[in-house]
């Protein structure tokens, strides 16, 4: 770490101070230290980046392994079947009111569109849908964005 610093601290006789001090001269001139310096800090910054990147991907592995079944579950069960074809509902109008819907609400266990008060009053009291009588709870409940909201 002396050299590296710049400083060699020894105690020698003059002839070899003399031959000490040529082969020094050499090594510095010809950047030798600092090339190896400099190599020996790009080697340790490469080996950081490494080992970092692999403990990144190791605790994706470790996060997926443990966290996957559930958000898969959840996933599936967001999946909207198509809607049934069931005499008597008509486009645009809420099945329980009977009006223009407002803040269209999927159920998705069923995949009638209902208004979002509307649906979520009646799925808080029944916990069924109220055209196919499928059980159903609020978390089945998916609001549809358009832009006209």
């Amino acid at each position: 770490l002396s050299i590296l610093a710049g400083y060699n601290l020894i105690y020698m006789k003059q002839q070899t101070q003399q031959a000490s001090s040529k082969i020094q001269s050499k090594i510095y001139n010809n950047g030798g230290i600092k090339v190896a310096a400099h190599s020996l800090m790009s080697l340790v910054a490469r080996g950081i980046t490494f080992g970092l990147e692999i403990g990144s991907f190791f605790l994706q592995v470790v996060d997926h392994w443990y966290n996957h079944t559930e958000s898969d579950v959840k996933l599936i069960n967001k999946i909207v079947p198509p809607p049934p074809s069931i005499s008597g509902l008509k486009s645009g109008i809420c099945p329980l009111c009977g009006s223009q819907r407002r803040g269209d609400t999927v159920l998705t266990t069923s995949g009638v569109v209902f208004c979002y008060s509307c649906i979520t009053m009646y799925i808080r009291k029944k916990h069924k849908c109220p055209v196919t009588k499928v059980p159903a709870d609020e978390g089945e409940l998916l609001r549809i964005f358009s832009h006209k909201d």
